[in-house]
């Protein structure tokens, strides 16, 4: 479906990003590393523009296997919502040059967290040359091809 968006006095056609047929991606994974992360760790990351620095502000790692691949990826979020900035082994072909995933905290007491990489997202900069988007912080790779969420417009 198209949606218009109004945009000063110019109605724009807005597609709907393409994505991989749903599959079963939750994974459940250990929260590793919160309360050494207090206060946030700080990470100096590269963004969609290159003349532009930014800083990501981590607060833990999760850990998982993913299609049989060990990964550990930085999280950043509070509120009750982590996300992840990642790279995987579809970037820049079947998916934008990098994605991120958003899901629940655990709950109080608790250190499972479920990741749905149905719902990895595109940055802005998948769509415009304009955007200033976060890079992935250094190390956070899923060596795995992972077909699920949003694909390369």
């Amino acid at each position: 479906p198209s949606y218009g968006i109004l945009i000063g006095l110019r109605k724009a056609q807005y597609t709907q990003a393409r994505t991989h047929h749903k599959r079963p991606s939750e994974k459940t994974c250990g929260l590793d590393n919160i309360a050494k992360c207090s206060p946030k760790h700080q990470a100096a990351i590269s963004t969609a523009n290159p003349a532009v620095s930014g800083t990501a502000h981590l607060i833990g790692d999760v850990s998982f296997t993913y299609a049989g691949v060990s990964s550990r990826l930085a999280v950043q979020g509070g509120d009750g919502e982590l996300t992840a900035v990642f790279h995987d082994g579809t970037n820049g072909v079947e998916t934008a040059d990098w994605r991120s995933v958003s899901f629940p905290a655990p709950a109080a007491g608790e250190a499972a967290v479920t990741i749905d990489f149905n719902r990895a997202l595109n940055f802005p900069a998948a769509f415009t040359p304009f955007g200033t988007c976060p890079q992935p912080p250094a190390g956070n790779v899923i060596e795995a091809p992972v077909r699920a969420g949003e694909r390369r417009p």
